[in-house]
């Protein structure tokens, strides 16, 4: 989730100070710079850069409404979206109930969000890990953290890739982040 209690971490415990700001991509629960496929469900709003391909989905789940999607492209079938809708590119929609409005506009800087997501994604990469990393045989992936504030884990992208859950155990009320690295 990116999410505005993500906002503004300071945590001097690594040896460095750690401060970010996820800008305007934190009102979102998934901020896509490119296309997305494999949708099946985000309780709160989505901003897919690209084309988003889903079928059977359901956006803003639990966001109350407003404006829970927007996208370069859509090519959605069978889901509903709980709120608003708007694309900037084309829309293919088959048996997709929207619960608020759908139109067409760009009311998202995506190439300016997406420069300062990639800034702060290279700044993230160099902390290290604080949290420990486990690839279980049965394709499980955990992140065990301790820390009150940040939990860093870093993970390989072949065992993310190959992985049927991922569990996060860290104390109530910290932030984890997943360094992912390597090719899947």
């Amino acid at each position: 989730d990116l999410d505005d209690d993500c906002d503004g971490l300071i945590d001097e415990g690594l040896g460095v100070s750690a401060t970010y700001t996820l800008g305007a991509a934190a009102d979102w629960n998934a901020w896509v710079c490119e296309d997305y496929t494999g949708l099946s469900d985000s309780e709160g709003p989505m901003a897919v850069g690209g084309t988003l391909t889903a079928n059977g989905f359901g956006v803003g789940t639990k966001s109350g409404g407003g404006l829970v999607l927007v996208a370069g492209d859509l090519d959605l079938t069978h889901g509903q979206v709980y709120g608003d809708a708007v694309y900037s590119g084309a829309a293919s929609l088959a048996s997709v109930n929207v619960l608020g409005t759908i139109a067409q506009g760009s009311p998202l800087d995506f190439a300016g969000v997406c420069a300062d997501l990639e800034t702060l994604s290279v700044d993230l990469g160099a902390l290290p890990a604080t949290a420990a990393a486990v690839v279980h045989p049965y394709g499980a992936v955990e992140c065990f953290g301790n820390q009150p504030g940040l939990n860093i884990c870093h993970i390989d992208a072949a065992d993310l890739a190959a992985t049927n859950a991922l569990r996060i155990d860290a104390p109530w009320g910290s932030t984890v982040l997943i360094n992912v690295y390597g090719s899947p």
